[in-house]
């Protein structure tokens, strides 16, 4: 994933839970990175985390139920969903 996908990810988190702690920003983004980059997408970060199927699939494959739940957040956050 580039680093403006990743940049673009952060700003949007900001934006939207302008709230937010520097912390949990940071675990957010890093979180939604490793999954967007796991689906492989080239479509920006918008379209990509609106691809719920391929999502959820990576989401199923992680061992860490603390990892999912916190992820889950941060997609809420972004898709308002």
């Amino acid at each position: 994933m580039s680093k403006t996908l990743k940049t673009e990810i952060k700003s949007l988190l900001k934006e939207r839970r302008p709230n937010l702690s520097d912390s949990s920003l940071n675990t957010y983004s890093s979180l939604i990175n490793t999954v967007l980059g796991k689906i492989k997408s080239d479509d920006n970060v918008d379209d990509t985390i609106h691809k719920k199927d391929d999502i959820l699939k990576v989401i199923e494959n992680m061992s860490n139920n603390q990892s999912k739940k916190t992820l889950l957040s941060a997609l809420f956050i972004l898709t308002k969903e």
